[in-house]
């Protein structure tokens, strides 16, 4: 993590917004127009839901599949066909009642660079666009649609205390 007190800013993050494609997913779009989607990073949602965080996502796409991967993993809002990320970001945290300090916005390509500027603490997948890996708090290990949504849903868990509660919930109270 690229700032010292990305840790402490973490902590106060209540709530996550994800970009879609690049992000939640490889950037791979069929010709039928089906996405590839992570597991891995769907059951961070669930994670993310137990441990307290309220989930968003905003994307350029006004499409169904995008719809209905967020109700089956329950996202809170959604801000879709909204190519200014920004304002998309700053009407989300409104609407669920968070500030830009708790916001945690994660976006790969240029379009994203409005809503990393919005929110509190700017996240990119390890294989996002050289300007917002520049532009970052925070560039993360995993590339778009492998495991950086869970990246991001774990450490904003861990730094707020909230990890081993929710992992209790899968272990029975005991360590892992």
């Amino acid at each position: 993590m690229p700032f010292p007190d990305l840790a402490a800013r973490l902590a106060q993050v209540r709530l996550l917004v994800f970009d879609v494609d690049g992000v939640l997913t490889d950037g791979t779009i069929t010709i039928s127009g089906a996405r590839r989607w992570s597991v891995t990073d769907g059951f961070g949602f669930l994670l993310a839901r137990r441990g307290g965080l309220k989930t968003a996502l905003c994307s350029g796409r006004n499409d169904p599949e995008i719809e209905a991967r967020a109700e089956r993993l329950r996202i809170d809002a959604l801000r879709l066909g909204r190519m200014d990320k920004g304002a998309g970001v700053t009407e989300l945290a409104a609407e669920l009642g968070v500030t830009p300090a708790e916001t945690l916005f994660v976006g790969d390509d240029l379009f994203d660079l409005p809503g990393l500027a919005a929110a509190g603490v700017a996240a990119v997948p390890a294989d996002a666009r050289p300007e917002l890996r520049r532009r970052a708090d925070w560039v993360l290990s995993a590339p778009g649609g492998r495991g950086a949504a869970r990246e991001v849903i774990e450490a904003v868990l861990r730094a707020r205390g909230d990890w081993e509660r929710v992992l209790a919930e899968f272990t029975g109270g005991g360590d892992d």
